[in-house]
């Protein structure tokens, strides 16, 4: 995964992730029984990356079989954070920073909080 800042513009790769999956990921995407992904998460998704403050890094966007978008921040094997955004305003979130796990859910209007406070 490549490191840059975040700068104003610097969303767009991630926008257009977004829209290439919503146009391309049809139902068994996955060559199994992955549902295909609904509108309100691509609609949740495009809240989160907004929410983020500008001086993360980008991450990995994932989708997920069971209709989730998932945004990865990858640095080793112990410093990893996982973000889930699905179709209602909860988050779920698990990371790994040097041996702690940490998981939960958060409220997709707390989420900047949460990424400032990891």
């Amino acid at each position: 995964m490549e490191k840059k800042e975040w700068h104003h513009l610097d969303r767009a790769p991630i926008i257009e992730a977004l829209i290439d999956m919503r146009v391309s990921l049809q139902p068994g995407w996955d060559g199994e029984n992955a549902v295909p992904i609904d509108d309100c998460v691509f609609d949740n998704a495009l809240q989160f990356i907004n929410k983020l403050p500008l001086t993360v890094t980008l991450p990995d966007v994932i989708p997920q079989s069971n209709g989730k978008i998932a945004f990865e921040w990858y640095q080793s094997p112990n410093c990893q954070l996982i973000i889930s955004v699905g179709p209602t305003s909860d988050v779920a979130y698990s990371a790994l920073w040097n041996d702690k796990k940490i998981m939960g859910l958060k409220q997709l209007t707390q989420i900047g909080d949460l990424i400032e406070e990891m």
